[in-house]
């Protein structure tokens, strides 16, 4: 290479990338994301919501936020086995109540119904 060329690296070291002018690195601590949260975590919430109210229950605030708690902790890459492991038991106890609750809402919407016909078929 000539000494007009150069190889693309700053200050001559092979690790580092150009810097724009316009741009600057990010601060120890501060997300790299600034629009706010995954597309992942938008897809997974959605589809737990919809899956839980799908029976006509909706969220109370408290299993609002028990929901978010599962889908960020769904979304963590653990270090290893036994922390994945941790992580999906603690999961799937987090969403156990919320899903008993709408099944059980469920199951008395089924027994309304039955009366309901019940009572039509005596007329």
């Amino acid at each position: 290479m000539s000494e007009n060329q150069t190889s693309g690296t700053s200050n001559g070291d092979s690790n580092k990338r150009p810097h724009s002018p316009n741009l600057r690195p990010f601060k120890p601590g501060q997300s790299g994301n600034p629009s706010g949260r995954s597309k992942r975590y938008a897809e997974r919430y959605t589809a737990l919501k919809a899956e839980l109210e799908a029976t006509g229950v909706l969220l109370s605030v408290d299993e609002g936020v028990t929901l978010e708690l599962a889908v960020r902790l769904s979304l963590r890459r653990p270090k290893d086995d036994m922390a994945a492991s941790h992580a999906a038991s603690t999961y799937q106890r987090l969403l156990k109540p919320l899903r008993a609750r709408r099944a059980k809402a469920a199951q008395d919407d089924d027994s309304d119904t039955l009366a309901v016909l019940e009572a039509l078929e005596r007329q």
